[in-house]
């Protein structure tokens, strides 16, 4: 199961409350690097496709502000 790292930045710190997120993340199937972006309230999970090989991941989010954990795996059943 890949991990979602925040995407290191030289932008000030900022107010969590509204504020999306950059996530840098290795796609499980072709191993390319991708950003996306995550809305600040978004929690649970959710299926979005990986821009270089256009297969499915599950992301999956969990806790709240600076504490949250992203996890990214195959969304097709092949692990």
């Amino acid at each position: 199961m890949a991990r979602l790292r925040p995407r290191a930045s030289s932008r000030p710190p900022v107010n969590w409350a509204g504020v999306d997120e950059e996530f840098l993340v290795i796609c499980p199937y072709c191993g390319e690097a991708v950003e996306i972006f995550l809305e600040a309230d978004l929690a649970g999970s959710l299926i979005q496709d990986c821009e270089v090989c256009c297969r499915p991941w599950l992301v999956r989010i969990t806790g709240e502000a600076s504490g949250r954990r992203v996890d990214v795996s195959r969304a097709d059943g092949s692990d």
